[in-house]
């Protein structure tokens, strides 16, 4: 072989010797390098499997608490209930007449209601729907929508007409009769000190119908809550 051939050879081993060295080294310091200066991730403490934050919230509504009825003068009820539901969705009231929530009274989306008659059985039955998914609180029974019978108060005129002009007790009208109290108080005002008071109506008839007293005068009188007459103040005549 030429011995220029020869050394050109030996260069060119040389050569391909050192490159492959080289590049061989490089990948060997530099997987370790890179694993010496990659940094360890750190963890997030408040990213933890079951951590409130990561779960679903609720959309079932929720009632707080049982409204209580209250009766106006017209013999209706009002009350306002309240409700919450994790997923924050809007919310409708549902007031039903059975339990099983199928005959439906008024519904809104404030939980106020107002004007609700009286129930044969005094009770209504609430539920809470989420607007956005249909999902149904519990159903909350509600009592108190009990009937409460009123009565037409009897103006002064009345009374006064029963006591001096039919003066019998036994023949004033039962529609009257009913629209009084019992027990009635009565306060006497002119009243002779050798008298004693009187603590009825029918006491107050037999008094005029025996003439001792001329009549009565009306001067002041108060209602129970149903509206019938439960304290009268007469003046007496003589």
């Amino acid at each position: 072989m030429n011995k220029g051939l020869q050394i050109f050879l030996l260069i060119l081993l040389f050569a391909i010797g050192f490159g492959g060295g080289y590049v061989i080294e490089d990948m060997l310091l530099g997987n370790k390098e890179e694993s010496l200066t990659k940094p360890t991730p750190i963890p997030n403490p408040y990213d933890q499997p079951g951590d409130e934050s990561d779960e679903a919230k609720s959309t079932v509504p929720v009632i707080d608490g049982k409204p209580t009825p209250k009766r106006s003068a017209n013999n209706t009820y009002s009350f306002t209930a309240k409700a919450t539901v994790e997923s924050g969705d809007n919310l409708m009231y549902e007031l039903y007449s059975d339990a099983s929530c199928t005959d439906l009274i008024d519904e809104n989306r404030s939980g106020e209601f107002s004007n609700i008659p009286s129930s044969s059985n005094g009770k209504y039955y609430l539920c809470v729907v989420n607007l956005n998914t249909n999902d149904v609180s519990e159903v909350c029974e509600i009592s108190g929508f009990v009937y409460v019978q009123m009565f037409t108060k009897l103006e002064s005129h009345e009374i006064e007409n029963v006591v001096n002009n039919i003066k019998i007790w036994s023949d004033v009208p039962a529609d009257f009769k009913n629209r009084v109290a019992n027990p009635i108080k009565i306060t006497v005002s002119n009243l002779r000190s050798d008298e004693n008071p009187v603590s009825n109506l029918a006491d107050a008839c037999r008094k005029v119908n025996m003439g001792t007293w001329n009549s009565i005068t009306v001067t002041n009188k108060a209602y129970d809550a149903q509206g019938r007459l439960n304290a009268l103040t007469i003046s007496v005549n003589y």
